[in-house]
């Protein structure tokens, strides 16, 4: 409009200065003041109608947070769910002075935002139970909660909120368009097939039967050896994800089957009841007709039965994530929103509460960053995900990603490489020297690359293991500190692991192994008992060890590790939480990790950028009377570990980290009661 009133008042002061040449006048017409005149008209009402629209702008953007903090205040909750039920039973005189304060928003159509981000994601699928008790199959249709996985995935009420401002629609109650046309921002979901976790018991039951008389008892029948073997397994489906397709992008879920989780052998004998019963027997010994003497003979029957259990489960690892705004674009055309406006959206978003991961998505289309995202949590980049409290990552010598690699002349890495494992998993903790060990230039020594050096090194005995001078000779290579005990020294190896030294064990046939087996002792628990990383059962590795009487008398050599060129720095750490009335946070980490359901398990913390970058994999130790931390549901969690930066913070400033405790009850007062403020060691690679 402003350009058109301009290029009128150019013809027109053109067509006056004809007019006064036409009539005697001698006027030499200015067309450049005349111009000039025009293009400042035409530049204030620009500028005018700039103001105008950024009026606008201002208001529609900052409209929506401005109500929620009118209704945040009014009714005195920022949850959510408690506001939608307040703005169910908002009266028409209420609506009406909602409206006329905040003219852009019908305060209705909040509720149909909630309502599209509750039933954007499903809560539960339909399974089949299965239980198989000798043979005897029955099934029943359950119902699996699927509820904190899909969370992860729901369509935000703010994202379908700020697209009904700026296409002002938000002012019409009945206009539903913007709403419809967030159906192609919805997250789609691929269920994996028959995957459950199947928990077995095992039994055998028999009987014992003795006979008493006055010469003393014995055993006439022990049927233990001949008894059957019962059992009943137990199917339960299990809500696991092969992938979900979102609106900017694909995750996906790698499905693990059949993960052994318990294995246990039979228990001792257990008595359950004893039947007896008595015969007496009447003798007449010198045949005259009467009884001269009599004997009692008792008959006990003794019920006997033994157990075990077993637990495999299947489980989805990951996800990664591809980046692919598709469904976020249809979802803009479907409302009639160009891509080039993102801008005007982004300011919208930035007003609201928890749009951190949608703003960071939003600019890299707006960036035109479209390669892909790996969110897994790697160390250095080598996509071995990092297991445990300890600064020791658990490596198997079966994962995919080196089991099969032949060791030597005979066997793989799976079979064979237990020790060249457990090696990796010391040299990678320790952050040892890895100049010709790290072949591949992930930032870690691998099981594969740490087979390497044996082999080359000669160290691979063939169709036995690994020589014990291997670990002296790698260690010393990647400059570690290496110092060898026998099992008579278990004392002093007890005190490397207090000193937070991890241990290599050469145990013999036992609880780790039939044969021989390579260990990693990680550390001395709160109870005294050993952790361990065990290279080939996981089982091994989520058992506390007693030291004393299971370690040592199955031991045959250690080797302890130090690396004198480890350094740390100091951080001054801090806690928060992730709800926006325990803390700062609002659930949301600058990286866009949903926090919520998660808490120091998780070992997340906020950081400086300019000090560890966003991403980082850091080993934070904590101090000693503040390592075990109990969560409000009982877990005891020990602290020192590897945590991924994925946040900030205004007040993360230098030296500082925050470490997140997690939400909900209880996690504020933990916060304040249990940690406070207080130095930590941090160990940055």
């Amino acid at each position: 409009m402003g350009f058109l009133v301009s290029i009128f008042y150019f013809f027109r002061n053109i067509v006056v200065a004809k007019r006064k040449l036409e009539n005697g006048i001698q006027l030499k017409i200015n067309y450049k003041k005349i111009i000039g005149k025009t293009l400042g008209l035409y530049v204030g009402i620009v500028f005018a109608i700039l103001i105008f629209i950024g009026a606008i702008v201002y208001n529609v953007t900052y409209s929506v947070k401005d109500a929620l903090n009118y209704l945040n205040s009014r009714y005195n909750t920022t949850n959510i769910d408690e506001l939608y039920n307040s703005i169910s039973n908002m009266s028409e005189d209420d609506i009406k002075a909602f409206k006329d304060q905040y003219p852009f928003l019908d305060p209705t159509k909040i509720l149909l935002y909630i309502d599209k981000q509750r039933e954007s994601v499903p809560s539960s699928i339909s399974g089949t139970k299965t239980t198989n008790e000798d043979g005897n199959t029955s099934k029943e249709e359950v119902t699996v909660d699927v509820s904190k996985l899909s969370s992860q995935y729901i369509l935000p009420w703010q994202l379908v909120s700020a697209m009904d401002l700026i296409t002002m629609k938000a002012m019409e109650k009945d206009n539903a368009s913007v709403i419809d046309a967030s159906n192609y921002a919805m997250s789609q979901f691929k269920w994996a097939d028959d995957v459950t976790r199947d928990d077995t018991h095992y039994w055998k039951d028999w009987t014992v039967q003795t006979r008493s008389d006055d010469d003393g008892t014995e055993v006439v029948y022990d049927g233990e050896d001949t008894a059957s073997e019962h059992y009943k397994t137990v199917k339960t489906p299990l809500g696991l994800a092969e992938s979900v397709n979102t609106m900017f992008g694909l995750y996906k879920y790698d499905i693990k089957r059949d993960v052994l989780l318990v294995d246990e052998p039979y228990s001792a004998r257990q008595l359950l009841k004893t039947e007896s019963q008595s015969e007496t027997h009447h003798h007449d010994t010198d045949g005259d007709g009467e009884d001269d003497d009599s004997e009692t003979i008792t008959y006990t029957t003794y019920y006997y039965t033994k157990t075990r259990n077993k637990l495999v489960e299947d489980q989805a690892l990951g996800p990664t994530f591809t980046f692919d705004p598709t469904n976020f674009i249809r979802f803009l055309n479907a409302a009639k929103y160009k891509v080039a406006d993102l801008k005007l959206l982004k300011l919208t978003l930035e007003a609201l509460p928890n749009t951190t991961n949608i703003l960071d998505m939003i600019d890299r289309i707006i960036e035109g960053n479209y390669g892909d995202l790996n969110t897994n949590i790697n160390y250095g980049g080598g996509g071995v995900t990092l297991g445990g409290s300890s600064f020791i990552p658990l490596f198997h010598q079966w994962d995919e990603k080196w089991g099969s690699i032949p060791y030597g002349s005979s066997g793989t890495i799976a079979t064979s490489a237990c020790g060249p494992t457990s090696m990796a998993m010391i040299i990678t903790g320790l952050q040892g020297k890895m100049d010709g060990l790290d072949l591949n230039g992930d930032g870690i020594v691998d099981p594969a690359e740490a087979a390497s050096y044996s082999v080359e090194h000669g160290y691979r005995i063939p169709d036995q293991g690994t020589g014990w001078g291997y670990f002296a000779d790698i260690g010393h290579k990647s400059e570690l500190n290496v110092r060898q005990y026998s099992t008579s020294d278990y004392q002093q190896v007890y005190e490397e692991l207090k000193n937070g030294n991890p241990v290599i064990a050469s145990m013999g046939p036992g609880h780790f192994t039939s044969a021989g087996h390579f260990i990693v002792l990680v550390g001395v628990l709160p109870d005294g008992k050993i952790k361990v990383n065990d290279p080939n059962r996981q089982i091994c590795s989520d058992t506390p060890w007693d030291f004393t009487s299971i370690i040592v008398p199955e031991a045959l050599q250690f080797w302890a590790f130090d690396n004198p060129n480890r350094k740390s720095i100091t951080f001054e750490a801090t806690a928060y939480t992730g709800a926006a009335d325990e803390g700062e946070g609002q659930g949301i980490t600058r990286d866009g990790t949903n926090i919520f359901g998660k808490d120091l398990r998780d070992k997340l913390i906020a950081v400086d950028t300019d000090i560890i970058p966003l991403g980082s994999i850091v080993y934070i130790e904590v101090p000693p009377d503040s390592r075990y931390q109990t969560m409000p549901d009982g877990t005891v969690v020990d602290m020192n570990g590897y945590y991924r930066a994925c946040d900030t913070g205004s007040a993360i400033k230098g030296n500082i980290i925050d470490l997140y405790f997690g939400t909900g009850p209880g996690y504020k007062e933990l916060c304040a009661n249990s940690w406070g403020r207080q130095n930590v060691q941090i160990y940055l690679k």
